[in-house]
């Protein structure tokens, strides 16, 4: 597909347009009749996918070797058998060449590109995905969104609103400090500059491959520009860019493929709604980092803190504190579906506390409500459904969002005496005890005020995936175990941090076996490559 027959028959893009939701409207019309127009519509039959390298030779060969074994198989005798084995070897060293001949340039010149070489690693290694017969399987795209909608409403109804949600809405915002009310216009530099840091990712509802928008970047500049700066300006996010599709996505290749509980939903949104994401990411995120808007301790969508800097920070004081003698506890909370429970309420008077007010606390507000959700699955797609609470599945802003959700606990676990460390929704706290030898007394009762807060905040912790992790002396450790929501959390030789596995003695040889083990199955997975590369390779 050319990008300039594509522009070509670009049309009404100039269009004069009263409200952002017919610019919107007529951005998704004029791109996908231009797609229309140079690529329609056509009824594709399926067929079996051919290997690139398989030739009609090949294919002559492979129907000729047929006979000859059918002829052995009619009549044996040591002609015909001596016929067919010569034949054979000599169609498997054809296509032996044939592979080789066709990946082996493949493979050269990926060499300086590593990502390009596991894609190539990937097709020649692994399995074909297997395709489920639609008349084999009582699954459909309602009995998904039923599932997930579901899932969402009985967690909610086990959180309901309590005195401290209320306490906490009714706190007035200050009145003093920095103010972020509204957001500053992209010139057409700044647009250029964040649609090529964007991933070229597509999805159903998108009009249009989003690569073939980044590549008409100079023509398609002025009407992207309107759209994003009319978003900016009037604090609204547009309603035809709410819409979700969600796709079943099984957890597990080892998972019973008929259980809805073992798929987890993968949401996509619009391309179009990604980029005035883009564009609001970036002035919220200077203003409140040059506001100290978020905690330190806060990583993920941060500059300068990632998983790197949480695994170095809690690693580093473990050993100090194994070194000066003492002992430290490190808890792993899990919370469940916890992107999906956000109240909309209380996520704005949190945005609104460190100075987010006006026209950009409005679009916040915009962007949040009035959200709706379709699942797809094997061709079917099931009715909208409402989305009534929850920072966007899938969407660019969620988890600097989610960030900022969950930033209060800073002060209560310091209150306590612990440390805190937050990445996206994974929470890990850190209580250091000099020469203790058992659970701290009031760490039940940190559990308890924490257990609090979550349910205030409409967020619920799964106590059976809480990990609680204890370093040092274990001398009576077990005769008091704390306990989270009712259930008692019993410390774990080993944890998992943030996909690094870490021991009690922080010896690091669970974490090297782990690594050793995935080392040598990629290993395994790349001698497979030994017969497309070239004898001075």
């Amino acid at each position: 597909m050319e990008p300039a027959r594509f522009l070509n028959a670009l049309k009404g893009l100039g269009t004069v347009c009263v409200t952002l939701n017919e610019l919107v409207n007529t951005w998704n019309v004029s791109l996908l009749a231009a797609l229309d127009e140079i690529a329609p519509r056509r009824l594709l039959r399926p067929h079996r996918n051919r290997s690139p390298w398989y030739t009609n030779e090949l294919r002559t060969m492979k129907q000729a070797r047929k006979r000859l074994e059918h002829r052995w198989r009619r009549k044996p005798n040591e002609v015909s058998l001596s016929a067919f084995k010569a034949f054979r070897r000599s169609h498997e060293s054809t296509v032996k060449n044939a592979k080789k001949s066709y990946n082996s340039p493949l493979i050269a010149s990926a060499r300086s590109r590593p990502a390009q070489v596991f894609k190539i690693v990937r097709a020649l290694t692994s399995p074909a995905p297997l395709v489920q017969n639609p008349a084999t399987t009582a699954l459909t795209a309602e009995a998904f969104q039923k599932f997930f909608t579901d899932k969402i409403t009985v967690l909610r109804r086990e959180l309901p609103p309590t005195v401290d949600t209320l306490s906490e809405l009714e706190t007035l915002w200050l009145l003093s400090g920095p103010i972020f009310d509204r957001f500053t216009p992209l010139d057409k530099e700044d647009v250029a500059r964040i649609l090529a840091v964007a991933k070229p990712t597509t999805c159903s509802l998108d009009p249009c491959p989003s690569w073939l928008v980044k590549s008409c970047l100079e023509s398609l500049l002025d009407p992207l520009s309107n759209i994003i700066n009319g978003s900016l300006e009037q604090g609204v996010f547009p309603d035809n860019l709410k819409e979700a599709r969600v796709h079943p996505l099984l957890k597990k290749p080892s998972l019973d493929p008929m259980t809805l509980a073992n798929y987890r939903p993968v949401s996509n949104l619009p391309f179009l709604g990604m980029m005035i994401e883009l564009a609001v990411l970036g002035q919220l995120q200077q203003f409140l980092d040059d506001t100290a808007g978020l905690d330190p301790f806060l990583s993920g969508f941060h500059l300068g803190h990632g998983t790197e800097t949480v695994l170095v920070a809690i690693t580093d004081e473990l050993r100090r504190q194994s070194d000066s003698g003492g002992s430290a506890l490190l808890v792993l909370l899990d919370l469940t579906a916890a992107f999906d429970t956000v109240d909309y309420d209380l996520m704005i008077h949190r945005l609104a506390m460190p100075g987010v007010r006006g026209q950009a606390l409005n679009w916040f507000n915009s962007f949040l409500r009035n959200r709706s959700q379709c699942v797809e699955y094997m061709d079917q797609v099931s009715d909208r459904s409402p989305l009534l609470c929850g920072v966007p599945q899938g969407a660019i802003l969620s988890p600097f969002l989610f960030n900022i959700y969950v930033r209060p606990p800073a002060s209560l676990v310091q209150n306590f005496g612990l440390d805190c460390y937050q990445y996206a929704d994974d929470t890990q706290l850190l209580r250091l005890e000099p020469g203790a030898t058992s659970i701290p007394d009031n760490f039940t009762l940190f559990l308890e005020a924490l257990s609090n807060w979550l349910h205030a905040s409409r967020l619920k912790v799964n106590p059976a995936k809480t990990d609680i992790f204890w370093h040092g002396r274990s001398t009576g450790l077990t005769n008091l175990l704390p306990t989270f929501d009712g259930a008692a959390l019993s410390p774990s030789p080993t944890i998992k941090s943030l996909g690094v596995v870490l021991d009690s003695q922080l010896t690091m040889e669970a974490q090297v076996a782990a690594a050793s083990k995935q080392a040598f199955f990629h290993l395994r997975q790349v001698r497979q490559l030994a017969p497309y590369l070239s004898d001075d390779r």
